[in-house]
């Protein structure tokens, strides 16, 4: 089924601040936006076209935690509606819900970050293809920026003006066996390297994206979940034009299974009026499943152009091309 966006989603940030009354400790915001999709082939007694509206109400609480250290806080619920036709006057009607968005604390002292509960983990230079994508679900399509989270104690230690270590223990359904990984990234001084490592414990908790070994087949799961354990390393060089890649490799022992991903991207910008931005992207994967399935390779490509139009208003451009579909 091919989907065109007509409009695309319109993030209108609301902003209302109760310093006044809390000394600039406490504030309010909320983001609200609009989408329109029009579909070529519509679900039997689904209109062609539908909108989806959502908001998102964001509470911020910042205070001091000593000297050079503070401790702040932020709860935000999401709340979305899916409108078949003309505000939902086809026969699917309007489809609601309302799930947290973010609910975590954080302590940050000169070289140190700990923050602890519902939150973003996100990390890899790719903009569309993306490896690294183990907790997030950013879409370059989307530009309110959105994705789900993931509940975590996360840390970060600076121990050097270019050196990042980052440390998480995500929350799993067995509570005593959360599951664990890392992250090194080192600045140079073209651009930035990292390693990263986690181990994902098998079961349905909260990851944002579904285990590579353990695949759908029309909605069933051909093979139980298993732990995985990934190890990935990505780059990024900056000079003339951009460069990143990334490279994954993930294994399930107990299936036994197996999973390599690599990709290339590169961008620069045009200088014809305002700056044409091009950003093209090339990903391969290679699956190899128990016996009998036989290894999946696939390989994907994305070319993207954009040209602003003025402060907020951006016209884009997305190809895409699956060299086996």
């Amino acid at each position: 089924m091919s989907r065109l966006r007509l409009v695309p989603l319109v993030p209108i940030l609301l902003g209302g601040s109760l310093s006044t009354l809390l000394g600039q400790s406490l504030s309010a915001k909320a983001q609200i936006w609009l989408g329109v999709m029009g579909v070529s082939d519509p679900a039997p007694n689904m209109a062609a076209y539908g909108e989806t509206l959502g908001f998102i109400p964001t509470l911020s609480l910042a205070g001091e935690a000593g000297h050079l250290a503070s401790l702040d806080a932020e709860l935000a619920l999401q709340g979305t509606a899916a409108l078949d036709g003309f505000f939902g006057a086809g026969a699917g009607g309007i489809q609601r819900s309302l799930t947290p968005y973010r609910a975590w604390v954080r302590h940050v002292a000169d070289n140190f970050d700990l923050r602890l509960g519902l939150q973003k983990l996100s990390f890899g230079p790719g903009r569309f293809l993306r490896t690294l994508t183990w907790f997030d679900t950013l879409d370059l399509r989307d530009p309110t920026g959105q994705t789900g989270g993931v509940t975590a104690l996360r840390v970060r230690y600076y121990p050097g003006s270019q050196l990042a270590l980052w440390g998480w223990l995500l929350a799993a359904d067995r509570p005593d066996s959360p599951s664990p990984g890392g992250r090194a990234e080192v600045t140079f001084g073209l651009g930035e390297l990292a390693l990263t490592y986690d181990y994902r414990r098998a079961g349905e908790h909260e990851y944002a994206s579904r285990p590579l070994l353990s695949p759908l087949v029309d909605g069933e799961r051909i093979f139980p979940l298993a732990d995985e354990e990934r190890i990935a390393l990505d780059v990024r060089i900056d000079w003339h034009i951009g460069f990143w890649a990334e490279a994954a490799s993930i294994r399930a022992p107990a299936l036994p299974a197996e999973g390599q991903l690599a990709m290339l991207g590169g961008d620069y910008t045009l200088g014809w009026g305002q700056g044409l931005y091009v950003m093209a992207e090339h990903m391969w994967t290679r699956v190899q499943l128990p016996a009998p399935w036989p290894a999946q390779v696939r390989q994907w490509s994305v070319a993207l152009a954009s040209y602003p139009l003025g402060m907020t208003d951006i016209l884009l451009a997305i190809a895409g091309y699956d060299w086996q579909g």
